[in-house]
């Protein structure tokens, strides 16, 4: 508030000149006028300049792990975990499998809600159990959990799957997967596929160098508590939690949205560092209740983020990736959290708890 009532009063004697040559001298009006014009322009671009300089004073320079999230199979729900091993495909274990329709394309709660009530167990070098916890259409009462036994690139054809724009070599993992899926998901033809150990996906090169796997498009994904805070005060009778967003990696420490703005995580002992790379652009999928599968009314939080969050807003204050959110493609999209290529020491292990430099 002082930064504004300063400005407006040092911009007044430029206005006030403008107006005195009105009243006396006509033949001076466009230069009176251009140059108060020119006086406020200058001093708003002052003001500007001195809030992003308070801006990066009162950064923040550490922050604590708060949370460790891992997505065994994309689209359904995920663990909490107090450690989890870093790979060079994010944290391990991370959407290892994807269900994905007759046609191969990789299938999420933004076709399928319900996905959000099958919770896999943690897979194992034998495979993985199905578990849901919802009635399924058919029986009227939760499906038996399955375990899957892991079908390998030997015992069954490679196939492609597409996620995005990429092609995926993949190994579908049965029938009495696809069946369990396809009753509970009442979707005729999905299948399960887990990806090949040896296949390569690399991520965006306009953002740097890494691979992943059926995670959207990079390692891992960056999201902080006080961001979360802020939506959930925005949003009226909705409990808007850190499930809806899928994160990997979630922080503590730092100010709403000043995630936005930091280049690295550095963690403590040289163990890994998170580069945070890209803005995360949103789609449907935090709109479904994580406890129900079934999507909010009213479309929250994505009507809430829509209100501060899009492209369009953020260019206005951004200093890291304005240039990203300035592309035509991004205005009208709202984004929440960061996008990280990882790079580790081996056998680095992540821990609820552990802090991490912060560098702009």
């Amino acid at each position: 508030m002082a930064t504004e009532s300063s400005t407006i009063q040092i911009a007044r004697p430029g206005l006030s000149a403008a107006l005195l040559a009105l009243a006396g001298n006509p033949r001076r009006w466009p230069a009176a006028v251009l140059g108060g014009a020119c006086a406020s322009v200058i001093l708003g671009a002052a003001a500007y300049g001195l809030h992003n300089i308070v801006r990066i004073i009162r950064r923040t320079r550490k922050v604590r792990v708060e949370g460790l999230f891992v997505y065994p199979i994309k689209g359904c729900r995920g663990h909490s975990l107090q450690r989890a091993e870093l790979t060079p495909l994010g944290l391990k274990d991370d959407r290892l499998y994807m269900i994905v329709d007759a046609k191969g394309s990789f299938l999420t709660q933004r076709e399928a809600p319900r996905m959000a009530m099958i919770h896999p167990d943690m897979p194992t070098e034998g495979g993985i159990t199905l578990r849901a916890f919802a009635d399924d259409p058919v029986s009227g009462a939760p499906p038996a959990p399955l375990f899957v036994k892991l079908v390998r690139s030997g015992d069954a054809p490679v196939k492609k799957v597409t996620i995005w724009e990429d092609t995926v070599p993949a190994v579908d993992q049965g029938d009495a997967a696809a069946e369990w899926l396809q009753t509970f998901l009442g979707k005729e033809g999905v299948r399960l596929v887990r990806k090949l150990w040896y296949a390569r996906r690399p991520v965006d090169a306009n953002f740097g160098a890494g691979e992943t796997g059926f995670s959207d498009g990079f390692p891992a994904l960056v999201t902080s508590q006080a961001s979360v805070e802020d939506v959930n005060e925005r949003t009226k009778g909705v409990e808007i939690g850190i499930d809806r967003f899928r994160t990997n990696v979630h922080v503590s420490g730092c100010r709403p949205f000043e995630e936005d703005e930091m280049r690295t995580l550095n963690f403590e002992n040289g163990k890994a560092q998170f580069k945070l790379v890209k803005p995360c652009g949103r789609c449907s999928v935090p709109c479904v209740e994580p406890d129900t599968g079934v999507r909010t009314k009213g479309g929250e939080p994505s009507r809430t983020l829509r209100s501060f969050r899009s492209g369009a807003d953020l260019q206005r204050n951004a200093m890291l990736h304005k240039a990203h959110f300035a592309k035509n493609e991004n205005k009208e999209e709202v984004f929440f959290g960061q996008n990280a290529l990882v790079s580790f020491t081996s056998g680095a292990v992540l821990e609820v708890g552990d802090f991490a430099q912060v560098n702009y």
